[in-house]
């Protein structure tokens, strides 16, 4: 072989500094910052949104929840206590009480015979007030009731709707909704590319 270097035929022209030429920018460029103004936009109005829920709606409707609440605690409250002094009444009523028996109205006389026997011994009954014997009889039932003769009914009553269940706890709607939105921004994010 020949000690001839192979490149020497090739000519590459002399090296001379360029100045560095202005680059232009791409169409696609533009378009995309754009696209990333109009995300970063969304993205705040979003942020702006939330801090005024966090701040300004949530507490007042929390306030408002918690009036309703001791309302209806209140009023629950009053409904209980409205019973108990009606079954309680209702019990005091139904106890018999000591009454006089009335005094026998004068029969006319008659000429039928009249059987004469002696007299025999009855039992009297001790006077006592109404409310004493009212108080021993419900305390009596009340006894009764707590060792289990009487039976006493409540009524289940729905105070609140639960609130379990998955997308109750996680915001399901609001999790499709946000889903939704980076599709479209995805695919208007394409077209800006591409066009």
């Amino acid at each position: 072989m020949s000690d001839q270097n192979p490149f020497e035929d090739l000519d590459f022209g002399e090296e001379t500094p360029s100045e560095p030429q202005p680059q232009e920018e791409k169409p696609g460029n533009r378009n995309f910052m754009i696209a990333l103004g109009i995300i970063g936009g969304i993205f705040l109005l979003a942020l702006i949104l939330l801090a005024v829920m966090v701040f300004f709606v949530l507490p007042q409707r929390n306030a408002a929840l918690r009036e309703q609440q001791q309302a209806l605690l209140a009023a629950n409250t009053a409904t209980a206590f409205a019973a108990t002094e009606n079954a309680q009444q209702a019990l005091l009523l139904l106890t018999p009480s000591a009454t006089p028996i009335p005094s026998p109205t004068p029969v006319p006389p008659t000429n039928t015979p009249v059987i004469v026997q002696p007299p025999t011994a009855t039992p009297t009954l001790t006077p006592t007030s109404v409310s004493d014997a009212q108080k021993a009889t419900l305390a009596a039932q009340q006894t009764q009731l707590a060792q289990g003769k009487f039976t006493a009914t409540v009524l289940p009553t729905s105070t609140a709707l639960p609130t379990t269940g998955f997308a109750d706890e996680v915001g399901l709607p609001g999790m499709i909704g946000m889903g939704v939105a980076l599709v479209v921004i995805i695919l208007v994010a394409r077209r800006l590319r591409s066009s």
